[in-house]
């Protein structure tokens, strides 16, 4: 456990991972408030895991491949094209 708000997010902060963190508190303020002094990729609300797949942040620290292996970096590696004609489409 922790003694207040400042030690959880020092313990959390001194672990050499940062995949991603959970807050939970009846105060959205101060999860909030702890969620974006967490060194993590990911942080989720008084819930766990919901859209991990679809959720923008890379891990830091040790943890993963970031945005290596994500879908940022698929998109990194894709070129978009536009058109303009003033042709009819066939």
């Amino acid at each position: 456990m922790f003694e207040d708000e400042a030690d959880a997010i020092r313990r959390s902060n001194a672990t050499e991972h940062g995949l991603s963190a959970a807050v939970f508190s009846r105060d959205d303020f101060r999860a909030r408030r702890v969620g974006q002094a967490l060194r993590v990729g990911h942080v989720w609300l008084n819930t766990w895991g919901l859209g991990t797949q679809l959720m923008a942040g890379d891990p830091v620290k040790q943890s993963g491949y970031g945005s290596t292996a994500g879908a940022a970096a698929v998109q990194a590696y894709q070129h978009v094209k536009r058109y303009g004609t003033t042709q009819p489409r066939h």
